[in-house]
């Protein structure tokens, strides 16, 4: 399904609406964010998680590689692979670690993951016109959303 986002106000709106789909207590979920520089994978993110709750500032994690979120009982991973040199710096990210807390991974630039992850949705940005295009495809079968409640 695909939307136009007119703004970065509408971006932000579609991250907090895609929040409240797929971040759900004890199910843990695995979002691919495709776009090129400027597509607006960080403002979709930040409007993600500002709906979940968080208060600070969310900031691209282009140099850091990965910036993490603490929210009640959930843990975010906002990760930009798009500097990626080395498999090293996958391992030092440890994506898969195990924790109590609900887990979600907001993924940009997730090709340039040497092993392909099976993600639960894959949203493609891309600039259209003054505005954003955004494709949402839903990898996982157990999901259901419909372009109605973007």
């Amino acid at each position: 399904m695909t939307i136009y986002l007119q703004s970065e106000i509408d971006t932000l709106k579609a991250g907090a609406k895609l929040a409240h789909m797929l971040a759900q207590p004890n199910k843990n979920s695995e979002i691919h964010l495709i776009g090129d520089l400027g597509a607006g994978k960080t403002t979709l993110a930040r409007g993600f998680l500002e709906s979940l709750g968080w208060k600070g500032a969310v900031k691209s994690p282009t140099y850091t590689l990965c910036e993490e979120y603490l929210l009640e009982e959930t843990l975010v991973l906002h990760c930009d692979l798009y500097r990626l040199n080395a498999l090293e710096d996958l391992e030092i990210l440890d994506l898969d670690r195990a924790t109590q807390l609900t887990k979600i991974l907001l993924i940009e630039w997730p090709d340039r993951l040497p092993l392909q992850r099976k993600p639960d949705v894959e949203i493609h940005l891309s600039h259209q016109d003054k505005g954003r295009e955004l494709e949402l495809i839903v990898m996982n079968e157990n999901l259901k959303i419909s372009a109605a409640e973007l």
